[in-house]
């Protein structure tokens, strides 16, 4: 019925929303493609411009989730966050400048990068969560790789947990070091 809808800006919701209910565009360019889902959220110049069926993706920020045409359950907060992310890229959370800003493959799924740059250089990498600025895994195509820090460049090894950068010179568990940890083996390098 196509009820409910908000586009603001020169070509917002420009496309044929084909039956899509309580949708908001507002940019130039914004939701731009032939979208069919109900509540989807553009905000900002080309954000979701090529969204053509994806469900349940919200982009706000200049070319926020620009190229993403079927992916679904995508969230992109800042400039050119998750930009070049392509259909098929699913469940994505990219917040900050550029963050997942090169996931440009159709396996790009279940990825969190939170902070400017955040796993900006994943391409087919899926799994990964990567919490601060300019934090990166090692490989484009990092499975399951967890960064806690800013500025990190993590080992090449997937399903792995990498706290801090090289500057790190303690690791704390609970405020009082109290914590007990669990683990399999406790390898001391040389």
């Amino acid at each position: 019925t196509e009820g409910g809808n908000t586009f603001i800006g020169a070509n917002a919701g420009g496309g044929s929303i084909n039956g899509a209910d309580n949708c908001v565009a507002i940019g130039k360019d914004s939701l731009a493609g032939a979208a069919t889902q109900d509540g989807t959220v553009a905000i900002g110049k080309d954000a979701l411009q090529a969204l053509t069926s994806g469900a349940a993706n919200t982009a706000v920020g200049y070319q926020a989730l620009a190229s993403v045409t079927t992916g679904q359950w995508n969230t992109a907060v800042g400039y050119q966050a998750a930009d070049v992310l392509p259909a098929g890229a699913d469940s994505n959370t990219a917040i900050g400048q550029g963050a997942l800003g090169a996931g440009n493959n159709a396996t790009c799924d279940k990825n969190t990068c939170l902070g400017d740059g955040a796993g900006g250089n994943i391409t087919t990498g899926y799994k990964n969560t990567i919490l601060g600025a300019s934090s990166q895994p090692a490989g484009v195509d990092a499975i399951n790789q967890t960064l806690v820090g800013y500025g990190i460049t993590a080992l090449d090894v997937d399903n792995s947990v990498v706290l801090g950068d090289s500057n790190v010179t303690a690791v704390y568990m609970a405020q009082d070091s109290g914590a007990v940890v669990y683990c399999a083996g406790v390898n001391f390098p040389d």
